[in-house]
């Protein structure tokens, strides 16, 4: 399971680029990556969000750290790489950018 998440990855990131632009390629690049996801979800792999939420080192990997006074210190501010559940157990920690705290 973890290399097809490696191509959800890639199709992510493309998907970032392509949302400033609309056209045909971009639109094709959605639907595989839909189609994707519903094969995971079917298989009972999910991604869960981490942006908002406090860092736990059992779901999470800390690759980044922000100073910011607008969050709690331990915050999650970013997710550089989403995080998978698979069957409600970890298939793959998130990597985010927590806040540190201070200016």
């Amino acid at each position: 399971m973890l290399p097809l998440l490696d191509v959800v990855d890639d199709l992510e990131r493309s998907l970032e680029r392509a949302d400033k632009q609309k056209g045909t390629l971009s639109e094709g690049v959605r639907l595989i990556h839909r189609k994707l996801l519903a094969l995971l979800d079917a298989q009972g792999v999910r991604p869960f969000e981490s942006k908002g939420e406090m860092f736990t080192p059992e779901r999470h990997d800390a690759v980044a750290v922000s100073k910011t006074r607008s969050v709690k210190p331990g915050t999650i501010v970013a997710e550089l790489r989403r995080g998978y559940l698979w069957h409600n157990e970890l298939l793959r920690p998130a990597q985010v950018r927590v806040a540190e705290g201070g200016a």
